[in-house]
């Protein structure tokens, strides 16, 4: 837990000098780099039926929204990033008990990967919409703890 919130400390300052910077791409990439890192701790915890805190997975969607609003606003170059970002929050939907907006986001990005002919995207999207149920039974059965 120590070494997470570290991990997570230097995130946030790499994130200020990037704000500072005013460098949007990498700033956004960060975002998501750290809304993934977050996202496999929560993964993690939920499969060792650990508790999870909503605040902590809120702060996740957080960064996940922001960094994917950016990527459906900028295309370009960085429009590879969309489909990835599409997945992160598909995933953390589904922690939060959000399955209308999980499958939404998993079913774009699944669109976005056959587009691309990307036949590990399209295989890692149908991987999770089809586990979106059991991903949802085992948050049904892991107490959340609100924070209030």
């Amino acid at each position: 837990p120590a070494r997470y919130g570290r991990c997570c400390e230097c995130f946030q300052q790499l994130l200020e000098a990037l704000q500072r910077d005013e460098n949007t791409s990498e700033l956004n990439e960060t975002l998501l780099e750290l809304g993934n890192f977050r996202l496999h701790k929560h993964l993690s915890d939920t499969t060792s039926g650990k508790e999870l805190e909503f605040a902590e997975l809120e702060m996740t969607d957080l960064d996940l929204q922001g960094a994917l609003q950016f990527y459906q606003d900028e295309g370009g170059e960085d429009a590879d990033k969309l489909p990835e970002a599409l997945v992160a929050v598909g995933t953390i939907k589904m922690l939060l008990g959000d399955q209308t907006a999980s499958v939404n986001a998993l079913e774009a990005a699944k669109a976005l990967y056959a587009e691309q002919q990307d036949d590990d995207g399209v295989d890692r999207a149908n991987g999770l919409l089809s586990d979106v149920k059991r991903i949802m039974d085992k948050v049904d059965s892991t107490s959340v703890t609100p924070i209030g």
